[in-house]
């Protein structure tokens, strides 16, 4: 990453297609970068924009590919986590099995 200057505008805009990332997963790759950049979802019809604007004057200007990258992570959590949901809460069910009410095990 290199530095921008006093650039206020933004400075790096993507568009990712809805056919393949969901509004959850734009949010959660987004977050990576709130703290450094403002950040903007915008619904385009068939694909999320995703715009960042730098909070400083230093901040360095993010990279396209990492962006990207950050997004496809976040849309493989969001699709992991949705497959195994009935899973997960069947082990939890039963690992708090024994602690439910009236159960003398």
């Amino acid at each position: 990453m290199t530095t921008h200057g006093k650039n206020t505008m933004t400075i790096l805009k993507v568009s990712l297609p809805k056919s393949v990332f969901l509004s959850t997963a734009m949010v959660l790759g987004a977050q990576y970068y709130l703290d450094q950049y403002y950040v903007e979802i915008s619904d385009e019809g068939v694909a999320y924009g995703i715009s960042l604007t730098p909070k400083g004057e230093e901040t360095p200007i993010p990279d396209r590919r990492e962006l990207l990258n950050r997004m496809t992570e976040a849309a493989f959590l969001i699709d992991q986590a949705e497959r195994t949901r009935e899973f997960r809460s069947a082990m939890l069910a039963k690992a708090l099995s024994p602690y439910a009410k009236g159960d003398q095990t």
